[in-house]
This record gives structure tokens, C-alpha cells and sequence, in this order.
């Protein structure tokens, strides 16, 4: 069987690069039977606590759809190795809590600004806006002044996985694997590619 851990350390490495091909992933989930999917940023992943995490503002409509619905499937992908990760299980939603507190305190200037949005996500404009309030469009000086206003939208969705599929392209046979967590538990098993 493959090496869990040969599996999971590019995703910790993808962390601290921001190039790295696992930075950005598909995050899917379902609302009224509708198949929805969009790419994130990966901000957080744990081994040891079966999770990984995603930001997002709190009046996008994904908190709602999965408040109504927290399965998930997680689609990652490393072009140049030819590796795909998918991951499947149920979210947590985090918003305004010690969890969020302590994470904002951590983004940059730059990262907080974005939850400074005077509309929510996918609201419907009468014409093109940036998003951004006037003050925290170009001139970073007025930033320190109103950037903890975002603050309130800011929302963590922690993507507690309880299966990985392993799937690895290559001319002589791909290469496929899925793991199952279950507690402190994981099991393994070939499947066909």
C-alpha cells in the first residue's frame, strides 16, 4: 500500500507555497440536489485531526447551503506529477468564535481586507464593483483603521474528511488507493483505476 504520510506531506508543504498545485482546490457540495463547486484556497490541514481548512465570507451562499447540507467532496490536483486526492465528509462552520479569532489575527492586511465587502457574495449589482469599500482600494494607510470590520464575515470551513481516494496517472498503469478514517483508525484498500 502507499505511505499515508507520502500522500499527505505535499498538502502540509502547500501551506507554506503558495505556487504549490494543492494551494488551490475544488470544493463541491450539493444544494437542493444541485451540484455546486467552486476553487478555494487551502489554509489549514491536519493529519492527525482528519481536517482541512477553507475561508470564506459568511454571507456567501455555501454557508447556507451547507448548514442545510454538510457533506462535501474535495477535489485536489498536481498537474505535474499527475496525482489526484479526493476527499469526501462533512464540514464544520466556524464563524465569530475563539477558532476564527485566533485565524484572523494571523492573515495578513491584504487577506482581512477581503471580508470588508459592503455586498455579499454572488448579490446581484446594477453595474461593476470592485467589492471593496473606497478606503481599502488602493491606499493601505487607512487599512489598519477598518480592516477588524471584516472581521464579522470572516468564516472558517473546517472539511473534516473521513475517506481519501489516492489516484495516480502513469503510462505503465495508474495507481489507486482509498483510505478510510475512521477515529484513530485508518484503513486502506486497492481499487481498481
Amino acid at each position: 500500500m502507499i505511505d499515508l504520510e507520502l500522500i499527505i506531506n505535499p498538502l502540509k508543504e502547500a501551506l507554506r507555497i503558495s505556487s504549490h498545485p494543492y494551494r488551490l482546490f475544488s470544493f463541491s457540495n450539493s444544494s437542493n440536489n444541485i451540484p455546486k463547486n467552486r476553487t478555494v484556497v487551502l489554509r489549514d490541514f491536519s493529519k492527525k485531526e482528519n481536517y482541512f481548512d477553507f475561508h470564506t465570507d459568511f454571507r456567501s451562499p455555501k454557508v447556507k447551503e451547507l448548514q442545510e447540507n454538510p457533506a462535501f467532496e474535495a477535489l485536489f490536483y498536481d498537474k505535474e506529477n499527475r496525482i489526484q486526492l479526493r476527499f469526501n465528509g462533512q464540514v464544520s462552520i466556524h464563524h465569530q468564535n475563539n477558532e476564527t479569532k485566533k485565524r484572523w489575527e494571523t492573515l495578513s492586511l491584504s487577506s482581512r481586507r477581503c471580508y470588508l465587502a459592503p455586498y455579499a457574495p454572488s448579490e446581484i449589482l446594477d453595474e461593476y464593483d470592485c467589492n471593496l469599500p473606497e478606503k481599502a482600494r488602493f491606499d493601505e494607510k487607512d487599512l489598519p483603521s477598518i480592516i477588524d470590520e471584516g472581521y464579522k464575515h470572516f468564516t472558517i470551513i473546517r472539511c473534516h474528511f473521513d475517506q481519501l481516494d489516492y489516484l495516480e496517472l502513469k503510462y505503465s498503469g495508474h495507481i489507486r488507493c482509498q483510505f478510510s478514517f475512521q477515529k484513530n483508525t485508518v484503513e486502506s484498500r486497492w481499487i481498481a483505476p
